[in-house]
């Protein structure tokens, strides 16, 4: 019983801590979203809602038939994070969508505290209990406070923060260290290491890559070094029995990534790799930094994805412990391997890749990343800065024998004096992790909603290619639950760029096939000159409703003939990487496309239809390029691509010989 209430108690600290930083978050728990309006919040809402609205009306909550009008969403992947989404929609039962997704961000936060302090105490078992009590309580603070992790609850990504069943895995793993009372007994706590390891993969499937297999590494490792084979047997039993459960989970999603488009880019895994001054780059907006420039160009235009600051005060506990206690060093190890993979493939010093010259050549610097980056499995881990989670970890574990080495020795003063020394511990642990985190405002979006339902049919949200514009989308459907042409369930709509650009067009023809009864303009992301509030003012008239955020369109009934032979051209007039030729096509046919490239030296032009290639050009001076393509009914696009492509990323040292674009036509005969 005094158990439970010890953790009870540290629970409601961390509830505390989590109010405190997130404020003033929990007095508007209804308007505002945890999260910047760059983040996913937006998405976790919609699907939260989605699965909450399906179960109501008794439907398949992992099939979302409102998005990707007429086609629908395999929502299978949320089956794969039930931690993710299964929480809030439980709440929505008698809380609203904005309260039960806030207080379960919270709570996210007040449990990896927690689940820190368990760990903590459970390393410090041999420790005197007051100064294992509190070394553990200021672990959990600083834990669940890291500048890693606040930065993915600034980005809105509480799925990634869904550590405590990683955390909680380490600490059964050890369990098993002891001799056991019997094979039942062992083979009972394998288990419950199993479940929670594979638990730790319900918030995101990478999870176990970027934190808890590290962390399970530090004990595995020194089993082996000491020639523990017993524990080291039951321990690999538990990971075994995780692979196993994980399967239900796993599964689904890989079958289902596997049919899905991809969506990311490989130089994006350079973009989200770790600066070499991350550990030394506190967020700019932090009042105590906010004049500082160097964190701006290694944190990049927020200080959210890319955080990974180690503060001032806990990196030097972290190095006390490490000097006190032998079994404080694995950390070391882990902190250090995860810090170099955090990096990415290769060195970048604020924010940009380093180059040297060998021989005279350029080039860049290679890290070992560039090796997991091949690797089947390995290779999913595509945000390496992610990996700043198992260096979080392994620090504050660190600083908790740190800060169980300091209590003890000053367990000698006076009462007083150890008060003020804990005060102004607890004072230094909140200098390395206090800064805002930002919100979002949940109802300005939704002032449109009542505008759109009033129309009825589809709903197609434009600047439609921007990442932004689909989130938002999809929030506002949580209000006027009418289906919408794109969408999607992770990073970026499945639409046929085809289409959606084609119906951007504003075609109506087009529009009238697609159902489309309402065009939501996104106004901020707009181009410069409002270009396209232009051509909707010009097709359309004024808009049924606008604000500072959204201008809602009414698209007028049509009674013309339906759609022909529609060609819109994306090409511009250089090729450097691909340029593209959308294509509506009503019935199978053909037509020739001709293109008159020129280049002052030899580049080779491919031309290719759904990743087949039609034809392969070579391009020296002024030449013409010609092709006949075969097309479906329906929507197509025909690519132009140089072979190989201009160097990503960009760099002054590697310049790109591109071709020019003097012409291109797509007709029919």
């Amino acid at each position: 019983m005094r158990r439970i209430l010890l953790y009870a108690a540290a629970f409601c600290l961390y509830v505390l801590a989590a109010a405190a930083l997130t404020a003033p978050l929990v007095t508007q728990l209804g308007s505002r979203l945890i999260g910047h309006p760059f983040g996913d919040t937006t998405e976790y809402l919609h699907h939260i809602w989605a699965i909450h609205d399906a179960l109501t009306h008794g439907r398949d909550p992992f099939f979302q038939p409102l998005l990707l009008h007429p086609d629908g969403l395999d929502g299978t992947l949320l089956w794969s994070l039930p931690l993710q989404s299964f929480p809030q929609w439980l709440l929505m039962t008698f809380l609203p969508l904005p309260v039960a997704h806030n207080l379960t961000a919270l709570a996210t936060l007040a449990l990896n505290g927690l689940s820190m302090f368990a760990l903590m105490r459970a390393l410090l078992r041999q420790q005197p209990g007051p100064a294992r009590t509190w070394a553990a309580l200021l672990a959990g603070y600083a834990f669940m406070s890291a500048p890693t992790f606040m930065g993915q609850l600034g980005l809105g990504h509480t799925g990634l923060l869904v550590l405590y069943p990683g955390v909680l895995a380490v600490r059964a793993l050890l369990a098993l260290r002891a001799p056991p009372v019997g094979r039942r007994a062992w083979l009972l706590r394998a288990a419950a290491a199993g479940l929670l390891l594979a638990m730790s993969a319900w918030g995101s499937l990478l999870l176990p890559l970027y934190l808890t297999l590290p962390a399970l590494a530090a004990p595995l490792l020194t089993w082996a070094a000491r020639r523990e084979w017993a524990a080291l047997r039951r321990g690999l039993t538990a990971l075994a029995m995780g692979a196993l459960f994980s399967l239900p989970f796993v599964v689904p999603a890989l079958r289902a990534a596997a049919s899905a488009p991809a969506s990311f880019r490989d130089d994006a895994v350079v973009q989200f790799s770790a600066d070499l001054l991350s550990a030394v780059a506190p967020s700019f907006n932090h009042p105590i930094y906010s004049a500082f420039t160097y964190n701006r160009a290694v944190l990049g235009v927020d200080p959210f994805e890319l955080a990974g600051y180690l503060g001032l005060f806990t990196p030097l506990l972290a190095l006390l412990g490490v000097r006190r206690f032998a079994a404080a060093r694995p950390w070391l190890a882990v902190l250090l391997a995860a810090w170099v993979l955090s990096l990415g493939p290769l060195l970048k010093v604020l924010g940009q890749p380093v180059t040297v010259s060998i021989d005279g050549n350029p080039t860049f610097i290679s890290l070992p990343y560039a090796w997991i980056a091949g690797r089947p499995g390995l290779n999913l881990t595509r945000t390496p800065a992610r990996f700043q989670f198992a260096v979080a970890f392994a620090l504050v574990v660190m600083a908790g024998y740190g800060t169980a080495a300091l209590l003890a020795w000053a367990g000698r003063w006076p009462r007083a004096l150890r008060a003020g020394g804990m005060a102004l511990l607890v004072t230094a642990l909140a200098f390395d992790t206090l800064w805002g985190v930002p919100t979002t405002d949940g109802a300005a979006l939704l002032r449109a909603a009542p505008a759109i339902a009033s129309r009825g049919g589809a709903v197609f949200n434009v600047p439609w290619a921007h990442l932004l514009v689909d989130k938002e989308a999809m929030y506002v459907q949580t209000a006027h639950g009418l289906p919408i042409i794109g969408g999607h369930i992770a990073r970026a709509t499945p639409l046929d760029p085809a289409k959606g650009w084609l119906l951007e067009s504003l075609d109506p023809a087009l529009l009238d096939q697609a159902a489309v009864r309402t065009i939501v303009l996104h106004r901020e992301w707009d181009d410069a000159q409002g270009a396209l509030e232009s051509a909707l003012l010009a097709r359309f008239g004024p808009p049924l409703y606008q604000d500072d955020a959204l201008a809602v369109f009414a698209v007028p009934d049509y009674d013309g003939p339906p759609p022909a032979f529609t060609v819109l051209s994306r090409t511009g007039t250089r090729l450097e990487t691909t340029a593209d030729v959308l294509v509506y096509a009503p019935a199978p046919g053909g037509a020739l496309l001709t293109a008159a490239l020129s280049s002052p030296t030899a580049r080779d032009v491919l031309v290719t239809l759904a990743d087949a290639v039609l034809g392969r050009y070579t391009i020296a001076g002024a030449a013409e390029a010609q092709v006949w393509i075969e097309f479906s009914a329906g929507y197509h696009t025909v690519t132009l691509a140089l072979d190989p492509p201009c160097p990503i990323p960009a760099s002054a040292v590697l310049t790109c010989a591109a071709v020019d674009i003097r012409s291109l036509r797509l007709e029919q005969p």
